[in-house]
């Protein structure tokens, strides 16, 4: 796998995705159930996004494997010609759908057919018009670190009071959406809840996020799960026993005028095995379709 690079005229956004099985998986023989995934939209945005199946959930790393994917293909097809946040956001919540739509779909027929559970984080960057806009559902961490250092959670943690997390089949009244001028912002990091937990309890202004962002080496793709690797095996990662799904997309400065994109699926994930794959190519972009103004109908409803 490589690290996606989308070049601008003067500028650059270099993306570098890491997946990791936890000890506790590792310990029980269980698969990885946190998943990431990057791509393009149809008229070029970077989509970025994370899940983390729920550990209860028999298929927990179908579930993630198969959120990040929805994703991506909803935004390969959409192009953002919404103007504004409120109608971004109500397509964001639309892909969230899609998300969910697919995540029931690959679930019809199992003897547990509410058991594909998982959270999603998701992000847009459009380099040309800095801005970035994100979603998300349940309890992972979306930081962005400024160029002077400073380090700013997105996301707020979204669990009940028996600290349950909310799950993307929770419902959209949960799924929550938000916007960043990017001009000031050197990186932006996505992770699942187990890193995000410790960066929280670690410093109140979430300076430990920089542990993963901080690269002067070769910006490869394998030098980054390198690195990654090496922060997780020391403090204060190190007994940390939950899986890992890490996206960070740094924003550089390059003379290169062309593009080029390749997306990414981490090497952990499990690629979901679906039949009749172009028969149901139809049945997606109906599911889009049906995603974008259902999300949009409670968007206006809500308001």
């Amino acid at each position: 796998m490589n690290m996606s690079t989308f070049n601008e005229t003067e500028s650059s956004i270099d993306v570098c995705t890491a997946v990791f099985k936890g000890k506790k998986h590792a310990r029980k023989n269980k698969p990885c159930q946190d998943a990431c995934s990057t791509g393009i939209s149809g008229d070029r945005w970077i989509v970025m996004t994370v899940a983390d199946g729920v550990s209860s959930s028999p298929f927990a790393e179908e579930a993630a494997s198969t959120a990040v994917k929805a994703v991506v293909a909803f935004w390969r097809e959409f192009k953002t010609c919404f103007q504004g946040e409120e109608e971004i956001s109500s397509v964001l919540r639309a892909s969230m759908n899609y998300a969910l739509m697919e995540t029931d779909r690959i679930s019809e027929g199992r003897r547990e057919p509410y058991s594909f559970e998982t959270t999603l984080l998701i992000v847009l960057v459009n380099r040309r018009k800095q801005e970035m806009y994100y979603s998300w559902a349940g309890d992972g961490g979306i930081y962005v670190v400024s160029k002077e250092g400073r380090v700013e959670r997105l996301t707020d943690i979204q669990r009940d009071e028996e600290e349950s997390v909310y799950t993307l089949s929770t419902g959209p009244e949960y799924w929550q959406t938000g916007s960043r001028d990017i001009s000031d912002i050197r990186s932006i990091l996505m992770v699942t809840d187990g890193i995000s937990d410790i960066i929280s309890m670690t410093d109140k202004d979430f300076r430990t996020a920089r542990l993963f962002t901080n690269r002067k080496e070769d910006n490869s793709q394998e030098n980054f799960r390198e690195k990654c690797k090496k922060v997780l095996e020391a403090p204060p990662f190190m007994d940390m026993d939950d899986d890992a799904a890490i996206v960070l997309c740094t924003i550089g400065e390059m003379s290169s005028t062309s593009w080029k994109v390749e997306e990414t699926v981490a090497k952990e994930e499990r690629t979901v095995s679906h039949e009749s794959s172009n028969k149901n190519a139809d049945l997606g972009i109906l599911s889009l379709i049906r995603g974008v103004f259902h999300s949009i109908k409670n968007s206006r409803r809500n308001d």
